[in-house]
């Protein structure tokens, strides 16, 4: 609709001057003039202006109270229209020619929100943006809301703080969580608003001097705070209508549908008119407010609940109302790592808040109430530490004192020594060895003369005190002494001496447990008896007597064995009635569940049916031994307690199935290891390489790799724990060997990552996706293929079904958001054949008849090819032999399929032992030549911990892990130790150094981090969009950097904290071609054919350009000034010739991996020797030779120069180093806390 259209010729008037009425505590005889204005975010305006009665006109201005309502309508036929409703603000009174004027200013009712500032929190996160808007609106008489934004329901999330705020301010920035403004209300009778715009769709008719504006600051705010607007959204329409609209709502204008965001109503020459400003939706965002008042402040509260970390607290500042659950904040001890330790219910907290975000809320410094009144505080040269249960540590100046009650305490005096004291038992127990060591004396006493020392149960001595004052020694065996004489006591001495001491009572447990298993042998042979006597009638429903015996004995001796335990546990022996009693419950259960469960019928049956099959048994065994304990103990039968026994039984069948099917297919599959193989990040490695965890051997090694905007990375990786034959042999795979396998009848899926493990995803439909916490990557099912999404790297991957190989999906690309992909094509037997890479290049791969690849080798041109890697293996079908480029060769030999040795390309070995050579085998230890890198691990499944130990140096160190097989602790050769803590979804929440100092993390659905919580209370927050792109981090001091994305993952524009803006355009392919600073200087960038970078243009217009080959290498480079370079390289990609601008030539030349052996040009050459692992052992240039020696873990610990000084590095247990000694011999030392760091 144009404004061509609209005018305001022949639009009667809404209203005229007399039918204009106030009221109002003034007696108004006539409106003279009138002004409403409403506008987003604010309350509603009104100034009228009108004449008064005479005889009011002196005596009314003294009847105005505060908040005095005043209310303009409009009358017209006889029904009054609402105008305006509100209060009274500001009134003033003119005599003018003997008639008294008024003026009256007011605000709508909402203003009353805006009066007061609060302070208050609202800390139960399941409570609805609605109802802590409800909450707030509680105490103001006739108020309402409306909840207009697209999620009325949706719940706060966090913790949320108004202080310093009135209301009105406080729902103002409620309102910026979802980008909007509020609206208030001007016909209620009492505070109204919306929460949100209204959006209610009206049509205009009328439009009269329109005015055009575009609100240039507006939209650069609005850039700034990250919107994705254009500059036309900002462009306002100024108009004067006859109509009366809402505030908030949308009219079409110029064919665009538009929001209200500024209305005014006043009278002009006797008629009501109305004022106008129309705005896209899309200007009116408003970015998400914080409350700046709250950076930097501490509010007091009430420990309610600590765990963990974290604790819950009543803030004073609620005035002890309730507001709802508590949630939890992290807790940072005031103690900081002298000792770190959580609250006590009902102490006083601060609760500090870092920055204007009250998610940067942490409870630290608790505040002493008795500061003044406690003794123990009075001498501050005292420090304690104590719980109200009375436990208590003092540290003084010349003593130390641990106190559990007056008669259990422990004190180190300077004076005096140590004393002990304990009212009970006094235990030290070592794995080990126990020294007591004293120059002079060490006395033992005990009150009843009687002394025992043992090492085993029946090697003991014992020093018996007599009534006489005489000692007698009584020996487990032989008793032998040294002295001038010797003797052998092949007898007990002094038998009739008894030492009496109180055991558990062996001897009735062994009778007990007797006539348990007794009464469970009866009732099994009785109950197959039974069914052998029941013939055929019993055969026919293939009840089987061995089974209901077998089921009897097994059931009885189960429970036989779980009292014994049971009463072994709490040191005392229940009567053998009750063990009569446990085995013949057990044994009837048994045998009725043996009976109907060993059916054959059952062996075939579908899952329902068992289900209620093993429902129904386990109603059935219940109420048995619900009868026997009424036969013989008395009372009722509990019918709950039948429904839950049945419930029990009915999901035991289906959960059973699930966890054995999956068990057994990925035990089976896969190897008894793979679940225990987790993802990199999650191992730790050590030695060459070893998961110090698992045990398992990872060799990961790269074997080519090509560039291009998705960059080809040939990877392969042998682990310990595989168990699958892949196209690189047994247990080898490369990292693009991805695939899929849908297991229907256990409802999974089983992928194939690229590090060569396998992951386990819930089976999903079309349409649907799953994220995987455990490996952060979501699966998506498509129509006809499956796709694995890795939010961190944004690449996707494409697996399409195959007919033919062993995995049933294969992967067939890879591609980023941009479109850049790397193609998989495979033969008729479904194995690999070509691999295309993200600028074309073609790489032919070769297969032997058993699908083992052979040859990798890259096209060049239509005829020639380079061959990039080589395989061979040997009969068992373990890869044997790989050869790179230029024919070196590594070698590796096995074990039953496990690696033992690996000769690499250098001639050096390597070698790998086990606790076993089968499947699920461990390694023990690990090698290489001339000892290097010796490690050693010992394994102590139960207690949940290994021991690594570096063989030479005697360096123990222990590695404490989950059942998840996650990393919980590393105790190091100095007995510091560091933590970590894991979620349920794997994510790492904690981490603990050595000096006790802790870091936290958060993350989002995405198992990205949003969080750093470090222990001096700075936090570093990152922030990402719906696809888990970064756009925002904000550092502990409020500085922010902010991204800024293209809808195809480009990036548009970074805002470093400064606000200085670099922008990036980009070409055809997606690749930036034009960087802008906030300067305005411009960088522009050119590609070649194979998308390598080849000229750059800085912003004076010098430039730099480049030549590639085929494989990426760069052949020449120009600089600025003209000058050119030219390289060569050999078949590795190794540049093996430099030509220089100057016309010098360097050659280099290589050992069998990167590292140079000669660099030589005209003037000089210099030679290089290295270790078995790649560092620098010599340096020759001429006669002058450095030497460089290392300990076996490849720690520098000398170097010698040309003329045999030696600088020398001396290193703690962890490798730090603690002293250097110069070639001057000039030392300095360097004294470090127990994480390592320098301190002096």
């Amino acid at each position: 609709m144009s404004d061509n259209q609209l005018s305001l010729d022949g639009i009667p008037d809404e209203f005229m001057q007399g039918q204009i009425k106030v009221e109002c505590p003034y007696l108004l005889q006539m409106v003279y003039e009138l002004r409403i204005t409403r506008k987003l975010n604010q309350h509603g305006q009104i100034w009228v202006k009108g004449v008064l009665q005479e005889e009011a006109g002196k005596e009314c201005i003294h009847q105005v109270g505060s908040k005095a309502p005043v209310v303009v309508y409009g009358e017209k036929d006889s029904e009054k229209i609402l105008l305006f409703s509100g209060v009274v603000t500001d009134v003033s009174i003119s005599y003018h020619d003997c008639i008294y004027y008024v003026e009256i200013n007011g605000l709508s009712w909402s203003s009353l929100l805006d009066y007061e500032e609060k302070s208050r929190s609202f800390q139960n996160k399941e409570m609805s943006y609605s109802a802590l808007i409800q909450q707030v609106l509680t105490n103001y008489q006739g108020s309402a809301f409306v909840n207009s934004t697209a999620s009325p329901d949706q719940e706060i999330g966090k913790f949320i703080l108004q202080y310093r705020e009135t209301d009105w301010e406080f729902c103002k920035r409620l309102a910026t969580h979802f980008q909007t403004q509020l609206v208030a209300d001007v016909l209620g009778r009492g505070p109204r608003l919306w929460f949100g715009l209204p959006k209610n769709i009206e049509t205009i008719k009328s439009a009269g001097e329109v005015t055009i504006q575009k609100d240039a600051t507006q939209y650069q705010e609005a850039v700034a705070a990250g919107f994705w607007v254009q500059e036309e959204q900002f462009v306002k329409y100024h108009l004067r209508s006859k109509e009366r609209f809402e505030l908030g709502n949308i009219v079409e204008y110029e064919g665009h549908p538009m929001v209200i965001e500024e209305s005014q109503t006043f009278l002009i020459k006797g008629a009501l008119y109305y004022t106008y400003i129309l705005g896209f939706e899309a200007s009116l965002s408003i970015p998400k407010k914080s409350n700046a008042h709250i950076q930097g402040i501490s509010l007091l509260g009430k420990v309610l609940e600590t765990e963990n970390q974290r604790v819950k607290l009543e803030l004073k500042i609620d005035g002890g109302h309730n507001m709802g659950p508590a949630c939890w904040f992290p807790y940072a001890s005031q103690a900081n790592n002298l000792f770190y330790c959580m609250p006590e219910i009902g102490s006083t907290l601060s609760l500090y808040f870092s920055s204007s975000d009250e998610n940067s809320a942490i409870a630290m410094n608790a505040v002493r109430k008795n500061g003044g009144s406690c003794a123990k505080t009075s001498n501050p040269r005292l420090k304690y530490m104590g719980i109200p249960e009375g436990k208590e540590l003092k540290l003084g100046a010349t003593d130390i004192s641990f106190e559990a009650h007056e008669k259990l305490f422990m004190k180190m005096v300077a004076e005096n020594g140590v004393s002990i004291r304990s009212d009970k038992d006094l235990n030290i127990f070592t794995k080990q060895k126990l020294s007591l060591e004293a120059k002079e004396l060490i006395k033992i006493f005990a009150k009843t003369g009687n002394i025992v020392a043992g090492a085993k149960e029946e090697s003991s001595l014992y020093l018996l005190g007599g009534s006489d004052g005489d000692t007698h020694i009584k020996a487990g065996n032989n008793l032998i002494y040294e002295g001038r004489k010797k003797a052998i006591f092949t007898d007990r001495l002094n038998e009739e001496i008894a030492y009496e001491e109180k055991k558990f009572e062996w001897g009735k447990l062994l009778k007990n447990v007797l006539i348990g298993l007794a009464v469970v042998a009866v009732v099994a042979v009785a109950a197959a008896a039974v069914v052998a006597s029941g013939g055929a009638a019993l055969a026919a429903i293939g009840v089987s007597a061995s089974a209901v015996g077998m089921g009897a004995a097994i059931s009885g001796t189960l429970a036989v064995g779980v009292m014994a335990v049971s009463d072994i546990m709490r040191g005392e022996v229940s009567d053998w009635q009750d063990y009569a009693l446990a085995g013949a419950k057990g044994a009837i259960e048994g045998a009725v569940s043996g009976a109907i469960l060993g059916i054959k019928a059952l062996k075939g049956a579908k899952l329902l049916t068992k289900m209620f099959v093993s429902g129904g048994v386990s109603f059935l065994t219940d109420a048995i031994s619900q009868g026997i304990d009424i036969l013989f103990k008395g009372g009722t039968y509990d019918s709950k307690q039948g429904l839950i026994s049945f419930g029990i039984g009915f999901i035991m069948p289906a959960t059973s199935v699930a966890i054995r099917k999956t068990s057994r297919k990925l035990l089976e599959k896969f190897g008894k290891n793979m679940p225990k193989w987790l993802e990199k990040a999650f191992c730790k490695l050590g030695g060459d390489p070893v998961d110090l965890i698992t045990g398992n051997v990872i060799y990961d090694t790269i074997d080519f790799e090509l560039p291009g905007p998705l960059p080809l990375q040939w990877r392969r990786i042998w682990c310990s724990a595989s168990q699958v034959a892949g196209h690189l042999g047994h247990g080898t795979r490369y990292n693009y060997e991805m695939g899929l396998e849908v297991l229907e009848e256990e409802l999974a899926v089983i992928v194939f990552l690229n590090d060569g493990r396998a992951c386990v995803f819930p089976d999903i439909i079309i349409g649907e996706e799953v994220f995987s916490d455990e490996n952060k990557l979501l699966l998506r099912r498509k129509e006809d293929h499956y796709q694995l999404f890795d939010p961190e790297s944004r690449y996707s991957y494409l697996f399409d079904p195959s007919s033919n190989g062993y995995l049933p999906y294969k992967l067939t690309k890879i591609q980023n958001p941009q479109g850049h992909h790397i193609q998989f094509f495979y033969d008729h037997n479904g194995y690999l054949c070509q691999v295309v890479d993200s600028v074309g290049r073609k790489l032919d791969v070769i297969t032997n008849p058993e699908g083992r690849i052979t040859q990798v080798a890259l096209k060049e041109n239509c005829q020639d090819s380079h061959v990039l890697v080589c395989y061979s293996y040997n009969e068992k079908q373990d890869l044997e032999k790989i050869t790179d480029a230029v024919g070196a060769d590594t070698c590796l030999e096995y074990r039953n399929h496990l690696l033992v040795r690996k000769i690499d390309r250098n001639k050096n070995s390597f070698y790998w032992k086990y606790d076993k050579y089968e499947e699920g085998a461990r390694a023990v230890g690990t090698w290489g030549d001339g000892d290097a890198l010796n490690l050693q691990i010992d394994y102590y499944d139960e207690e949940r911990y290994n021991t690594v130990r570096i063989q030479q140096e005697n360096r123990l160190s222990e590695y404490h892990y989950d059942e998840r097989m996650l990393c919980t602790k590393i105790i190091y050769p100095d007995l510091t130790e560091t933590r970590e803590e894991y979620n349920d979804k794997y994510q790492l929440i904690s981490q603990t150094d050595e000096e006790g100092r802790f870091t936290l993390y958060q993350y989002n659905g995405w198992s990205q981090i949003t969080a750093i919580t470090r222990a001096d209370a700075s936090k570093v927050c990152f922030s990402y969009d719906e696809t888990g792109r970064l756009v925002e981090v904000k550092n502990p001091e409020g500085g922010i950097r902010q991204w800024v994305y293209h809808d195809d993952d480009t990036l548009e524009k970074t805002v470093d904290e400064a606000g200085m803006e670099t922008v990036y355009q980009y070409n055809q392919y997606k690749l930036v071609e034009k960087v802008i600073y906030a300067n305005h200087a411009e960088v522009l960038l050119e590609y070649d054919s194979y998308l390598n970078l080849s000229k750059v243009t800085l912003p004076d217009g010098s430039f730099s350009t480049w030549e590639y080959d085929q494989r990426g290498n760069c052949l020449t480079a120009k600089n600025p000034l003209g000058a050119v370079e030219t390289y060569k390289y050999d078949n590795l990609n190794r540049m093996i010739g430099v030509k220089l601008a100057d016309g010098n030539e360097v050659q280099l030349t290589y050992d069998a991996y990167d590292n140079v052996l000669c660099a030589k040009d005209r003037k000089t050459q210099v030679e290089f020797t290295y270790t078995i692992l790649g560092n620098i052992a010599s340096r020759r240039q001429g006669n002058r030779k450095i030497v460089y020696e290392y300990n076996k873990q490849e720690e520098l610990v000398s170097i010698t120069n040309e003329k045999e000084e030696v600088y020398r590095f001396e290193r703690d247990v962890k490798g730090n180093i603690v002293k250097e000694t110069g070639y001057d011999n000039l030392t300095r030392t360097y004294e470090r806390d127990y994480s390592g760091l320098v301190t002096k």
